[in-house]
């Protein structure tokens, strides 16, 4: 078999075992943040709340009843350096798309045989992806909090939860010290 056209398995080392971690990691917090967002979707009363993620309209409502009550005063404190909550959510929503349809391209291959550099590329990408999804997550996560209990985390902004968890997904010692 020509194997440009067909998916063949491959020898696993100890860096792809990290890098696959990583990625099924960042995969994780994707799919948690889809989650909460279709949860706050249906406590907004969001019509079709399930559609929320890929449906411009109903993304739009679910922004606009964040944005145009008093929400989005009440997770401000959380924002620290990020400009606003909608800017929190779109971020995260991009990095999803991009860790599950960008990320993932080249790795049917042998990894240890791809480019150091582009690795490295792989690894800063999925970081910085990772953080804006965390971010976003937490945000979702603070609204549903508060929407439920009146509450709302005080001992912690995005910008700290986003970079533990973008430090416990891609595990940066361990990869950059293989790359």
């Amino acid at each position: 078999m020509n194997p440009d056209l067909y998916f063949e398995p491959f020898e696993v080392s100890e860096f792809t075992e990290r890098f696959h971690a990583a990625l099924g990691r960042a995969l994780i917090i994707g799919t948690r943040f889809e989650r909460s967002v279709v949860e706050l979707a249906t406590l907004l009363e969001v019509a079709g709340a399930s559609s929320v993620l890929t449906t411009d309209g109903l993304w739009n409502e679910l922004v606009a009843k964040i944005v145009e009550t008093p929400l989005a005063a009440q997770v401000e404190p959380l924002l620290g350096t990020y400009p606003d909550a909608v800017a929190v959510l779109s971020s995260a929503k991009g990095a999803v798309n991009h860790i599950v349809h960008k990320i993932a391209l080249g790795l049917d291959r042998p990894l240890d045989s791809t480019k150091t550099a582009i690795l490295s590329d792989q690894v800063l990408d999925m970081y910085d992806d990772v953080r804006s999804v965390a971010a976003g997550d937490m945000l979702v996560c603070a609204l549903i909090e508060y929407l439920s209990y009146k509450t709302v985390p005080d001992d912690v902004t995005l910008t700290q939860h986003s970079a533990a968890v973008a430090d416990w997904v891609c595990n940066t010692d361990e990869l950059g010290e293989m790359l």
